[in-house]
């Protein structure tokens, strides 16, 4: 998203970034009230919704896990979202290799998450789960834990920031234009 808009090849079940490929304009950033929330996921059919791209592989590896009543337990922190001012792309504004493209990265919600494995009968927080835990609340083991961006420095965000702070800038959600 530095070198330009980002363009990536979509389908339902997989999503590819082109790192070679791009169309000309640039991100700008507008900061938002933090925003926090939790998310469990309790199956692998609401792992597989949710999580399309990565939900096969973790419902594979935590599948026995998932049927003793453990969940995927999510935390984000949001404090902003950066944004294209194009809204649409045609095939002739691709630049490089772009075979497969068939959307734009138009905007990205951008903060910190953590992804771990929790109790599907315990909900936790959103500071339980990005602080790992602690408490009665956190009997499950844990088998896998992925973290992107600081929750401290996330935490010293302002709306009025013209870029989100340093070690706060994780992809959240996308959001997708497809390619005319």
């Amino acid at each position: 998203m530095k070198d330009g808009v980002a363009v990536v090849s979509y389908t339902c079940d997989t999503m590819k970034l082109l790192r070679n490929c791009r169309v000309d304009g640039r991100y700008g950033f507008k900061g938002v009230t933090q925003k926090d929330d939790v998310i469990q996921l309790k199956n692998a059919d609401e792992i597989h919704a949710n999580l399309p791209k990565t939900g096969v592989l973790l419902g594979a590896d935590i599948g026995a896990d998932l049927q003793r009543g453990a969940s995927i337990d999510i935390a984000i922190l949001l404090v902003g979202k950066r944004r294209t001012m194009r809204s649409r792309a045609a095939r002739a504004d691709l630049v490089g290799e772009c075979d497969g493209a068939t959307h734009i990265v138009r905007g990205a919600s951008v903060g910190a998450f953590t992804m771990t494995t929790g109790s599907g009968a315990q909900a936790r927080t959103a500071a339980q789960i990005f602080g790992g835990g602690g408490g009665a609340s956190s009997q499950s083991a844990r088998v896998r834990t992925t973290r992107d961006g600081s929750i401290d420095s996330c935490k010293t965000a302002n709306p009025d920031d013209e870029t989100p702070p340093a070690q706060c800038g994780a992809t959240i959600r996308l959001e997708l234009a497809a390619i005319k």
